[in-house]
């Protein structure tokens, strides 16, 4: 039985090298167009993975970790990406990002996806 919930314990913790984040926006641009950003990108956690593996027998360890997630680093990593998606496809330089939002989507590793939504042109 031990056998089984280490294995168990193992390949669960080897499948969480990737967090896969989602951040919302509302946008507004300098001409005073408006619109709602939306974008999935996964991020490699393979530090905390690692931990988790060598901590967690007693107490879980470094596993509490992922609770916590995404952790200001991680956050600050999306939102500098999301600004520069946004600024590929809009084409201004001056631009605000308001309401945003940053949680965690899923444990897997896949391609990001952006989408941007006109809600109001004037």
């Amino acid at each position: 039985m031990k056998g089984i919930l280490l294995l168990f314990l193992t390949l669960t913790l080897l499948s969480c090298s990737t967090v896969r984040l989602y951040y919302k926006s509302e946008f507004e641009t300098d001409d005073g167009q408006k619109g709602i950003v939306e974008y999935y990108r996964s991020y490699k956690v393979e530090t905390t993975q690692k931990l988790c593996i060598l901590t967690g027998i007693i107490w879980g360890g470094a596993c509490w970790t992922y609770l916590f997630y995404p952790n200001k680093k991680q956050s600050d990593q999306i939102k500098k990406d999301v600004r520069q998606e946004v600024l590929s496809k809009i084409g201004h330089h001056r631009y605000l990002l308001n309401n945003e939002s940053i949680d965690r989507a899923e444990w897997v590793q896949k391609d990001p996806y952006f989408s941007l939504k006109w809600t109001k042109l004037e």
